[in-house]
C-alpha cells in the first residue's frame, strides 16, 4: 500500500436500534466496518466514529451524533471521503431522508458504503440501493402492524392477550384460578360482599386490614375494587381493544372499540352474581351521577395545599355540604379507601380561617413580588423524561412481541429485565445517587451517567464495622430488603505482646466483661476461643510479637463491589469508585487504613479507573496504582458544621443542655468558644478539587486545585469552597503523597501528578 493510500480516510457509524433485537453489537459492527475499509484501504480514526445508542431510525432529528457527522461532512476540506456502516438500515429507514442526506454528501465528495450489502456501481446498483431502504422503511411501518394483528386474532380465539388478573395465573398460555394463593376466593369474597350492599370502599379497607396488596404492592382502594366488580374475564371473557392495549383505559369496560369474546378459562362467578352486581354498579352510577365532579378542573385559594393530619395525602374538592351546597374538602386517600380518617371539612370555613391566620402573622409587613424564573433551556441538558418514555415504548414492544407469539418468554423475559433496568438508571440520573437504595442490590448497583465524550459508571459505598443501621439489607424470600447504605465492612484485629494480652485476659476476668460468652462456652452453643485469642468486649484480640492494629476488608462484601465493578466495566467507558470512610488504623487522619489500600488495589485490579475517598475530613495521599488513580480522601468539600441551624435533641441533651437551647451558643460551648475541636484544625478546611482526563483506558493528566473552606472567617461565612491557589495546601498533599511514590508538581497554584 503507497503513501496516498495509507492517508485515506474514512468514518464509521453505528446506530443501535429500539426495534431489532436480533443485530449486531456496536462492536461487532465497528470490528466489520474496520476490516473492510482496511481492504478498501481506508482506516478509520476513533474521533470519526460516530455512535447513537437505541435511537429509531424513522428520523435523524434525534440523532445527536449522526447529525455532527453529516455536519463534520459538510465543512470545506471535509476529514473523510467515505461513510461506512454495516447495512443502510443503519444509516436511515425512512428513505426520503436517507435520498436527501445521501446526495448532500455526494456533493461533498462522501460516499455512503454498506459492508454487508456490496452493490454494484452504476445506475444498477442505485436501484438495488433504493430498494434496500425501501425494505427497511416497510418492515418498520409493518411491525407494529403485524403485531397488532397477532394479537387481536389471539383474543379472537378467546387467548389471553395479556398478564392474569387478579385471582388468576398463567400456565401453558392459559389463564387457570388461582387456588392455591387464595387469591381467587378474594375475588369471589369481592363479588358476594359488594352483592350483599357492601361498599367498595368499606370492602377496600376490609382486604387492606387483612394484608392485601395489588400486584404493585398498594393498598386496595376504592377503584381498584371496581375495576374487578367490572371485569368480565371472571365470567369467563376476553376483553381485547381493536386500537391496542393502551388505547382505551381499562375502566372503560362499555366502550365500543373494545371487543369481548368468550375465553377458555375457568369462570369465577356465576353469570347470577355478575348480573346482579352489574345491575348495583349502573343504579350506583345513576344515581351519584348528578354528583359527580366536572371535568374542567376547579381552581380554588389553597388547593393542593391542605394535607391530612393522619396520612399526609392532599384534601381535595368531594362534593358539596350543607344547604348553601358549599364543595367540601376530603382527604383524597380516605376517599379511596386507603386512609382510615375523615377530614372532611367545608371550603369556605378553612378559607376563612386561613386569611385570619394569615393576617394575624403578617400584620403591616410589605413584600416584594418576585416573578419565577423560567426553566433553563440549555441545550446540553438531557431529556431523561423523554429518554424513559423511549424505554417505555421498548418495553411494550417488547411485551407486545411475547403476546404475539413473535418472541419466545426466556427472549421477553431477557428483554424485560434490561429495559426494566435502564428504565431505573434513568429515572435517578438527573441526580446520580450511587450508594444507597431500597436494598443492597440496589444500593450496590453502579450509575451511568452519559456524558457526550463518554459513558460513565459511578459505584459507591460506605466503611462501617459490624451491624451498622444504615446498611442496606439484601432482599429475601418474603422481604424486599432494608433501605440504606451499600456497606463495605471491615474487621478490626488487635495484636499485642504477651504482657499486654496477659492484662487483657486478667481485665476481662476481673470485669466480669466475658461472663455472658463464658456462660455459652459453658453450655456448648459457643465454641471455645482458640489459644492466643482473647475477645474483650466483643473486639477479637491476637497474640503477637509487638502491639498493633489490623484492619481487613469484609471478604463478602469486596467480591460483591468487585463484581459489580466488572459489570459496570462492560457497560462503560470509565468506572468511579466513591469510598465514604472515617476509620484509621493508627492516632492520624492523614494516613488511611490498612483495609482501605487494599479495597483500592483490589477496585484498580477489577477494572476501576478511579478511587475517589472521602469521609476523614482531612487530605490523605495520593497513589497511583496498576495504571488507575486513587484519591484516599480529597477532603472537605463544603464544610458548614458551624453554620447549621439545628441540632439533634441528644446533642444538648448529651451537654446537659436544655432542648431550647440556642445552636450557636451550643456551638459555643463545644467548641470551648473557638478554642478547640475542628475550627482549630488547618487540615479540616484544606482540600483539593482534583480533576483528571483520559484516552481510553490510560490517565494523560492529573490536575489538583486547591480549596479552603474560610476557617478563619466569622462563623456565618464558613464552609463555602473557595479556589485559592495555596500552594501550601498542595506542599502538604505532595509530602503525603509520597509514601506512595507520588511525585506532584507545583506550577501556577495548581498541582500536577506526575505519571508513571
Amino acid at each position: 500500500m503507497d503513501n496516498e493510500q495509507l492517508l485515506k480516510i474514512g468514518a464509521a457509524y453505528i446506530r443501535v436500534s429500539d426495534e431489532r433485537q436480533d443485530e449486531y453489537s456496536p462492536d461487532s459492527q465497528l470490528k466489520k466496518i474496520r476490516e473492510y475499509a482496511a481492504k478498501e484501504g481506508y482506516m478509520i480514526p476513533d474521533e470519526y466514529v460516530f455512535y447513537d445508542d437505541g435511537i429509531s431510525g424513522k428520523s435523524t432529528s434525534k440523532r445527536d451524533d449522526f447529525n455532527r457527522m453529516i455536519a463534520i461532512a459538510k465543512e470545506k476540506t471535509h476529514p473523510f471521503d467515505v461513510i461506512y456502516v454495516w447495512k443502510f438500515s443503519r444509516f436511515a429507514r425512512n428513505q426520503e431522508e436517507s435520498m436527501v442526506y445521501k446526495n448532500l454528501l455526494r456533493k461533498k465528495g462522501v460516499t455512503v458504503v454498506s459492508v454487508s450489502e456490496p452493490i454494484p456501481e452504476g445506475h444498477f446498483g442505485s436501484l438495488i440501493e433504493r430498494i434496500i431502504e425501501w425494505t427497511d422503511e416497510y418492515y418498520l411501518v409493518n411491525l407494529g402492524a403485524e403485531v397488532m394483528r397477532g394479537m387481536t386474532e389471539k383474543a379472537t380465539r378467546g387467548e389471553p392477550t395479556g398478564p392474569p388478573p387478579l385471582g388468576y395465573v398463567m400456565r401453558d398460555k392459559k389463564y387457570y384460578p388461582d387456588e392455591e394463593s387464595g387469591k381467587a376466593d378474594i375475588v369471589r369474597e369481592i363479588f358476594t360482599l359488594y352483592a350483599s350492599g357492601v361498599k367498595q370502599r368499606e370492602i377496600a379497607v376490609m382486604l387492606g386490614d387483612r394484608g392485601v396488596r395489588t400486584k404493585y404492592g398498594k393498598m386496595p382502594d376504592n377503584r381498584w375494587i371496581d375495576y374487578v366488580l367490572h371485569n368480565p374475564c371472571y365470567i369467563g371473557k376476553i376483553r381485547w381493544s381493536l386500537e391496542g392495549e393502551r388505547a382505551v383505559s381499562k375502566l372503560d369496560f362499555k366502550n365500543e372499540k373494545i371487543m369481548t369474546v368468550d375465553g377458555h378459562h375457568e369462570p369465577l362467578i356465576s353469570m347470577e352474581l355478575w348480573n346482579k352486581v352489574q345491575k348495583m354498579l349502573d343504579d350506583q352510577k345513576s344515581a351519584y351521577s348528578k354528583y359527580a365532579r366536572k371535568s374542567q378542573p376547579i381552581d380554588y385559594m389553597l388547593k393542593g395545599l391542605v394535607r391530612c393530619s393522619s396520612c399526609g395525602a392532599t384534601l381535595a374538592i368531594n362534593g358539596v355540604s350543607g344547604k348553601a351546597k358549599a364543595r367540601c374538602l376530603q382527604c383524597c386517600r380516605y376517599a379511596r379507601g386507603t386512609c382510615r380518617t375523615s377530614h372532611s371539612v367545608v371550603l369556605p370555613t378553612i378559607e376563612a380561617a386561613f386569611v385570619e391566620g394569615l393576617k394575624k402573622a403578617l400584620g403591616e409587613k410589605q413584600f416584594t413580588i418576585i416573578p419565577k424564573r423560567p426553566k433553563s433551556s440549555d441545550p446540553t441538558k438531557i431529556d431523561y423524561d423523554k429518554l424513559i418514555t423511549v424505554e417505555e415504548r421498548r418495553l411494550a414492544r417488547a411485551k407486545e412481541a411475547y403476546l404475539a407469539e413473535i418472541d419466545t418468554i426466556e427472549q421477553y423475559a431477557k428483554n424485560k429485565k434490561e429495559i426494566t433496568e435502564r428504565i431505573d438508571n434513568l429515572k435517578a440520573r438527573d441526580m446520580l445517587f450511587a450508594g444507597t437504595g431500597k436494598n443492597l442490590g440496589d444500593a450496590n448497583r453502579a450509575c451511568y451517567l452519559e456524558t457526550k465524550n463518554a459513558r460513565v459508571a459511578l459505584i459507591a459505598c460506605s466503611a462501617v464495622t459490624g451491624k451498622a443501621p444504615a446498611m442496606a439489607g439484601d432482599a429475601t424470600r418474603d422481604m424486599m430488603g432494608r433501605p440504606g447504605l451499600n456497606p463495605l465492612r471491615y474487621n478490626e484485629i488487635f495484636h499485642v505482646d504477651q504482657a499486654h494480652f496477659d492484662m487483657a485476659q486478667e481485665l476481662a476476668t476481673a470485669s466480669g466483661m466475658n461472663r455472658i460468652t463464658e456462660r455459652s462456652i459453658r453450655n456448648g452453643f459457643t465454641p471455645p476461643p482458640k489459644e492466643g485469642t482473647l475477645s474483650l468486649g466483643g473486639k477479637p484480640f491476637i497474640l503477637d510479637d509487638h502491639c498493633w492494629v489490623e484492619s481487613a476488608v469484609n471478604e463478602q462484601d469486596m467480591q460483591r463491589i468487585e463484581a459489580e465493578i466488572q459489570e459496570a466495566k462492560r457497560q462503560a467507558d470509565i468506572v468511579l469508585v466513591s469510598i465514604h470512610n472515617h476509620f484509621i488504623d493508627g492516632s492520624d487522619n492523614f494516613d488511611p487504613p490498612k483495609f482501605l489500600k487494599d479495597f483500592a488495589h483490589r477496585c484498580i485490579d477489577s477494572g476501576a479507573s478511579a478511587i475517589i475517598g472521602h469521609g476523614p475530613h482531612e487530605l490523605q495521599g495520593i497513589e497511583l496504582y496498576n495504571g488507575g488513580l486513587i484519591l484516599y480522601s480529597v477532603g472537605n468539600f463544603i464544610f458548614e458544621t458551624d453554620t447549621v441551624s439545628h441540632q439533634p435533641w441528644d446533642a444538648f441533651a448529651n451537654r446537659k443542655l436544655p432542648a431550647d437551647t440556642k445552636v450557636g451558643h451550643y456551638m459555643d460551648i463545644r467548641s470551648k468558644n473557638g478554642t478547640a475541636g475542628y475550627c482549630t484544625q488547618w487540615p479540616i478546611w484544606n482540600a483539593v478539587m482534583a480533576a483528571w482526563t483520559m484516552e481510553g483506558d490510560q490517565l494523560t493528566q492529573v490536575q489538583l486545585y486547591p480549596i479552603e473552606l474560610g476557617q478563619k472567617m466569622s462563623r456565618w461565612q464558613k464552609g463555602c469552597p473557595v479556589l485559592n491557589g495555596s500552594e501550601e495546601t498542595l506542599q502538604y498533599l505532595a509530602d503525603l503523597s509520597k509514601p506512595y511514590g507520588t511525585q506532584i508538581e507545583i506550577r501556577d497554584g495548581v498541582g500536577y501528578v506526575k505519571l508513571k
